[in-house]
């Protein structure tokens, strides 16, 4: 019997600037069985992008085996049309890859609680919005919501999707030991033999940046250890503009850098492209707050980079069983302190390392075949 899966997500290809969530929610349709039919809502445009993408709009498209709705969300009319088709479509589940977006979380799900989606199941995918850093940029809207989503007992009427235990611990400590969660980690479409790696022969260092621009994922910190382990090292970056001030910040730092440190931006990488990209360096350089799965850590360990990333994601046993480093604390000194590590090691111990990086991917690819998320979601009434 097939299962129409009703999934509202903020982008989704050809959007790609949002990073990991976009390609999790991507692998989790392109791998679920033929029993399920996926229709995907989303926004008509890309992560901070003005104008709309070259898709049809405010329609289902077909796109790989889903149906996709780019909705206009800055049309209420348009939103409104929008739900009354997907409500035609007779869910059989509905899948939320948020907890705070307004117009694809908040308002669908409030409806759900309502009967507007008939006896079915929400499954809620928080994406690491419940971790102490993120929480603690609460703006005062989203204190609000999650005092109507307790009010109204959603945070005990929906399954939520964990993707780590780590966040499973800050499902709990939110909402209570009770809460029925589901943990799954994403889906991913990576390669299953990564790119070759040759052997290192340059004298620099070389260190890759890739991410949102933001405070969170610590590119500040990444620059103010670049200055002070003063190696001779090249870094680039590549990743969306989201923040203006706060690029801004980071371009003065890259300037400050000593003559033989060289950081270049060079701006957003496609998708398809990311791995053959983070190939052609030595580290891929993470000082995240937080992450509840890390797109981008497995990204790198497939391209063999030597990943240099904080205790705050999933990945930390992996990296110290010889994959990479995990700093000590998340500040520029430790991030010093890695980059002189390995600014020390010769040529061949470098190579050495890249190739534990990829052996630590083919190895965990090797133990990763958990059951599709989907085949584990109840399906009737749990209002």
């Amino acid at each position: 019997m097939m299962t129409n899966v009703l999934v509202f997500v903020g982008a989704y290809p050809p959007a790609f600037r949002a990073g990991g969530p976009i390609r999790a929610i991507e692998a989790m349709v392109a791998r679920a069985s033929s029993n399920f039919a996926p229709y995907i809502v989303t926004s008509d445009r890309d992560l901070g992008e003005p104008l709309p993408a070259t898709v049809r709009r405010n329609t289902w498209v077909s796109r790989g085996v889903a149906k996709v709705n780019y909705v206009n969300l800055r049309s209420a009319a348009a939103v409104v049309r929008c739900l009354k088709m997907a409500r035609a479509a007779k869910p059989g589940f509905l899948y939320f890859n948020s907890l705070f977006d307004p117009r694809l979380t908040m308002l669908p799900i409030l409806l759900w609680r309502l009967g507007f989606w008939g006896p079915v199941t929400a499954v809620l995918a928080p994406r690491g919005e419940l971790a102490d850093q993120a929480l603690r940029n609460r703006s005062p809207i989203k204190k609000i919501y999650l005092g109507i989503f307790r009010m109204l007992g959603l945070s005990r009427k929906v399954l939520w999707h964990s993707t780590s235990a780590q966040e499973t611990t800050d499902i709990c400590t939110m909402f209570g030991d009770k809460t029925a969660i589901v943990l799954r980690h994403d889906d991913i479409l990576l390669p299953d033999n990564p790119p070759p790696l040759d052997r290192c022969t340059s004298k620099e260092l070389r260190i890759v940046f890739i991410g949102r621009l933001t405070a969170h994922k610590g590119l500040h910190l990444a620059l103010q250890g670049l200055i002070r382990a003063g190696c001779d090292t090249v870094m680039d970056i590549f990743g969306p503009e989201e923040n203006a001030a706060y690029v801004r910040q980071c371009r003065q730092l890259a300037e400050s850098m000593p003559s033989n440190v060289h950081v270049q931006f060079r701006g957003v990488v496609v998708p398809d492209q990311v791995v053959d990209t983070l190939a052609q360096y030595d580290v891929l350089l993470s000082p995240t707050a937080s992450e509840n799965f890390g797109y981008t850590i497995v990204e790198g360990l497939c391209a063999s980079c030597i990943v240099v990333t904080t205790a705050s994601t999933p990945w930390t046993q992996i990296l110290e069983d010889g994959a990479g480093i995990v700093l000590d604390e998340r500040s520029a000194d430790a991030v010093a302190d890695a980059i002189r590590q390995l600014a020390g090691l010769t040529t061949e111990e470098l190579t050495q390392w890249r190739s534990r990086a990829r052996e630590a991917y083919l190895t965990w690819l090797g133990n990763y075949h958990p059951e599709h998320l989907w085949n584990l979601v109840p399906l009737g009434d749990t209002r």
